[in-house]
């Protein structure tokens, strides 16, 4: 089990008024022989605008052999008021293949549904335009890994 509180403040600029971002959250896992469960909440207020959301997370991981895994999560995310009350649906699974103690394959794919009237947008596409044009959003990758 963990859980984490931070508090970033902002100095007053000219014409705005200092602001604080707070996000907590806790989480937990527990492994079941193969399975490895995991749970987290966590949440985020900024001062300035008033927006607030929050996140809840369940998954696990279920270790087939030494070097083959898959994993799977369901995430619901709600926003208040200030961010229309929208809220999100996500899934995300992955399959790793380990080659060595430091190289794995893995693919892997996420898939976002947002309320009606929202845009999808997957947490880590870096793209400023990187908002689906739905309230539908996913993405797959296969990718190689390596450890120095």
């Amino acid at each position: 089990m963990a859980a984490a509180y931070t508090n970033q403040k902002y100095g007053a600029v000219t014409g705005a008024p200092a602001t604080s971002v707070q996000n907590w959250g806790a989480g937990a896992h527990y492994k079941l022989g193969n399975l490895t469960t995991n749970a987290l909440f966590t949440t985020v207020r900024n001062s300035a605008s008033g927006g607030a959301a929050w996140m809840a997370e369940l998954g696990g991981i279920w270790q087939f052999t030494p070097s083959l895994m898959l994993g799977a999560d369901y995430v619901y995310m709600k926003g208040n008021e200030n961010l229309d009350n929208n809220h999100a649906h996500q899934i995300t699974a992955a399959l790793d293949y380990w080659l060595s103690k430091r190289t794995m394959v893995y693919v892997s794919g996420i898939y976002q549904r947002a309320n009606s009237g929202a845009h999808a947008q997957i947490n880590g596409i870096l793209d400023p335009n990187g908002a689906s044009s739905s309230a539908t959003q996913a993405i797959a990758r296969v990718g190689l890994s390596t450890r120095f």
